[in-house]
């Protein structure tokens, strides 16, 4: 089954690696937007296997966005260059997993793993 990933970051750089990261692990599809208003409408064209969210959007916090996601939703993923405990304890709360920027190739495979094996 191809995998669909949502991209959330306002940074074009960072929405080109993290795609270029996913595609590299197979076959999936990948959808970027640049700030939460576009989420919401990606969402709701949705199912989505996993949802990367960066922390500071244009119109808003990621954290809300990845708050409003249902409990059986996609996996949620923060991925934010914010990495403090505060951060990594919230996106914990949520259910999401905390990926760093500048992305590493091999945290990225390890977390999807279990994504890709279903």
């Amino acid at each position: 089954m191809t995998q669909r990933y949502l991209i959330i970051d306002d940074a074009r750089i960072s929405r080109l690696r993290l795609r270029a990261a996913l595609e590299a692990l197979g076959t999936c599809e990948v959808v970027e937007v640049p700030n939460l208003s576009r989420a919401r409408e990606a969402l709701a064209a949705g199912p989505w296997s996993g949802v990367f969210c960066d922390l500071l959007l244009p119109d808003g916090d990621g954290f809300s966005l990845l708050e409003s996601l249902p409990s059986d939703g996609p996996a949620r993923f923060v991925y934010s260059c914010r990495v403090n405990a505060e951060t990594r304890d919230r996106a914990k709360t949520l259910g999401a997993d905390f990926l760093e920027k500048p992305l590493q190739d091999e945290t990225l495979a390890t977390l999807l793993r279990p994504l890709v094996a279903a």
